[in-house]
């Protein structure tokens, strides 16, 4: 059986946000994979939190997909909660250092799309940055 080659493509600056408060949520740019009909993507996650996290608290990642070609979404904001299940969820150690987590092989679907950050944590976050990068498969 032939083995599968990824091709790895730019990153895509998600979200990049001086500070998310406890309990909040950021809304990213908007990544057209409907023109890019990209099947796969990897994200990474980097956040500090100077004081007051406990651990194993989560930030919740959101994909709110628009059907279409990017003139609705589905509901979700910097001020409203998404009403579905979180595409993973990062979590937080409980120390003040920086954190950097990466999630691999989430799968996309060909529609335009916003990453959603739901902090869950009990602390403010400072210098969060979500970088995405998406895979396509060709062969080998």
């Amino acid at each position: 059986m032939p083995r599968q080659k990824w091709t790895h493509t730019t990153k895509f600056a998600a979200i990049a946000s001086s500070s998310i408060d406890a309990g909040d949520n950021k809304l990213g740019s908007e990544f057209n994979n409907g023109n890019l009909k990209k099947t796969v993507c990897s994200c990474q996650l980097t956040w500090t939190c100077a004081a007051g996290a406990t651990a194993y608290e989560v930030f919740e990642l959101y994909f709110l997909y628009s059907v279409d070609d990017g003139t609705t979404y589905e509901d979700g904001g910097d001020s409203v909660d998404p009403f579905k299940s979180p595409v993973h969820r990062f979590i937080d150690d409980g120390g003040t250092a920086a954190q950097i987590q990466a999630v691999v092989g989430l799968e996309i679907h060909p529609f335009p799309f916003k990453p959603l950050l739901k902090s869950e944590l009990g602390a403010d976050a400072t210098l969060v940055v979500l970088d995405l990068w998406h895979y396509q498969k060709t062969s080998p």
